[in-house]
């Protein structure tokens, strides 16, 4: 993964804990569901900038399959 993917990744799963480890997202600050939304955002648009690398390019570079297959699995996409 790139560094943009995994920090994206990080707070991601980070935000999810904290949220799962006090009964939910509507037990906690705004500001964790908040952060968490951006961190799915950026996931998603590297998924969707991998997938248009991967039309140029060929899907054979960089583990792009494994790392967008993840990524969708991370943000339900």
């Amino acid at each position: 993964m790139s560094d943009r993917e995994q920090a994206a990744r990080d707070v991601l799963v980070k935000e999810r804990r904290v949220a799962k480890r006090h009964g939910g997202w509507g037990e906690v600050d705004p500001s964790h569901g908040k952060r968490a939304a951006k961190a799915k955002g950026t996931l998603r648009q590297c998924a969707h900038d991998i997938e248009a690398a991967a039309k140029k390019d060929g899907w054979d570079k960089a583990h792009r399959k494994t790392r967008c297959d993840y990524i969708n699995k991370l943000t339900g996409g």
